[in-house]
């Protein structure tokens, strides 16, 4: 369920490759971020790289991203803004039951700059780092998609907050940025074990995936 800029992408890749779990065709369908929106979201390349690019809307089509699975016993998703989207939790509640959800923190402030770096690289954001941090307000007022919220995407205990009112505390698991990037294997191991697959299986943890980078001028 996040957090955006967390690692999630790499989580998403490591757990499709254990062979008792399938994972969504799309990475962050967003379904119950959106469900039954019309994505109109106007901050630059939004439209082209924002949610209305990949973000799944109707309940048939979502299901649809899971047709493949054969005889995997775990069936999961990645979508970050789950954590962030304050309707997010409720419908996760009323649709999935039985769910268990995976949140992957990181340093709010080095979040908020890889965030930041993703989009200068993307060519999506003109502003310093100060100025767009500045502008987080008004480019909400504007409905720029919320990938633009440098802040507020690091509140966490508001976010969590949210999930622990509706959910059992044994379907939350927290996990830290940190652990990904310095102890993956680890970090595997407790997220298979918590999923209930091998938790002995071993995927290949050689590549780190979406990282931001800006030369530096």
């Amino acid at each position: 369920i996040g957090a955006v800029k967390g690692g999630t992408t790499s989580l998403y890749r490591y757990l499709g490759q254990h062979p008792d779990v399938f994972m969504s065709s799309t990475k962050a369908p967003s379904f119950f971020a959106y469900e039954g929106h019309a994505l109109d979201f106007r901050g630059p390349r939004d439209q082209e790289l924002g949610a209305p690019s990949f973000a799944v809307t109707r309940w048939d089509e979502y299901r649809s991203l899971f047709s493949g699975r054969t005889t995997q016993s775990a069936i999961g998703e990645a979508s970050p803004v789950y954590l962030y989207h304050p309707e997010a939790p409720a419908r996760i509640a009323r649709r999935l039951p039985g769910v268990r959800l995976i949140a992957i923190l990181r340093d709010p402030a080095e979040r908020a700059f890889s965030n930041y770096a993703m989009f200068v690289r993307d060519r999506r954001e003109t502003l310093t780092f100060r100025q767009a941090i500045q502008a987080c307000g008004a480019r909400q007022e504007a409905n720029w998609t919320h990938g633009w919220q440098y802040v507020e995407l690091g509140f966490y205990a508001r976010q969590l907050s949210r999930y622990r009112a509706l959910l059992d505390q044994s379907r939350l698991k927290v996990l830290f940025y940190e652990d990904l990037a310095n102890h993956p294997e680890e970090l595997m191991r407790e997220v298979f074990e918590f999923i209930g697959v091998d938790p002995t299986f071993r995927p290949d943890l050689r590549e780190r995936h979406n990282a931001s980078v800006v030369k530096r001028r």
